[in-house]
């Protein structure tokens, strides 16, 4: 978009409503939490299990669920984080986490928590060690309970990202 002066303009970036991926060899390996509800300690001491990781921004103050479909492979594991993933601390800004059950009634991973505005990170991992995986897709589905949005990073209050823009974010010109 141009602005040819005497307005203002706001690029907001379309909300996020999943997260889909596949966990795979290959992916970077940590050593996962024993982080099932609110509490974090560690597991093995070793980096053992592959992870994918997903940076989001909370723009209201609402209670989110972050739960799984149903997937035919794998053994998955859900963190969610508040702030920045260290891999190398990953008990640090630990929030909440979630197994898939394997065999349990829908949805198989769920992480229902009210969060505030700001930066989070959700974690995609095995619950067991690699040597165990089964290669698996997955899509994580995102809701609100009263209109709070997950958005890119760097889409909050009006911040450009290439992750699909909008031209709506209050948006005005002097002509």
């Amino acid at each position: 978009f141009s602005n040819d002066g005497g307005g203002t303009a706001d690029a907001a970036s379309a909300p996020i409503t999943e997260f889909v991926g596949v966990l795979e060899a290959g992916d970077p390996e940590f050593e996962r939490p024993d982080g099932n509800g609110t509490t974090c300690t560690p597991n093995s001491g070793a980096e053992n299990h592959f992870y994918d990781t997903y940076s989001f921004v909370i723009d209201q103050a609402d209670t989110y669920t972050f739960s799984m479909v149903p997937n035919s492979g794998g053994d998955f594991y859900a963190l969610l984080y508040g702030g920045e993933f260290d891999p190398s601390n990953p008990c640090t800004n630990f929030l909440e986490g979630d197994d898939d059950d394997a065999g349990s009634s829908d949805p198989e991973i769920m992480i229902e928590l009210t969060l505030v505005p700001g930066d989070y990170t959700l974690v995609v991992t095995e619950f067991s060690s690699f040597s165990d995986l089964a290669d698996g897709n997955y899509t994580i589905n995102i809701s609100s309970a009263n209109g709070g949005n997950v958005l890119p990073p760097g889409g909050g209050g009006g911040g450009i990202d290439a992750d699909g823009l909008l031209i709506d974010g209050g948006s005005t010109d002097a002509c």
